[in-house]
């Protein structure tokens, strides 16, 4: 069992490395979580829209 898992990264000892090793763990897992959220619900039905989007800076004021 980990040593650590019912702790909070502010009750954590052992130094802030060690604390920002935690909040690193706890952000990559929350990460991994949200990919296979998105997998496991798959892409939204619809379609993409046909229109190309602007890509290119409006002209700047004086400048038309």
């Amino acid at each position: 069992m980990l040593r650590y898992a019912s702790l909070t990264t502010h009750q954590i000892q052992g130094g802030p490395a060690v604390r920002a090793l935690a909040a690193a763990a706890v952000g990559l897992a929350a990460a991994l979580a949200l990919v296979l959220a998105v997998t496991a619900f798959g892409v939204p039905e619809g379609r993409t829209s046909p229109k190309p989007l602007l890509t290119t800076a409006p002209p700047a004021p004086g400048q038309e």
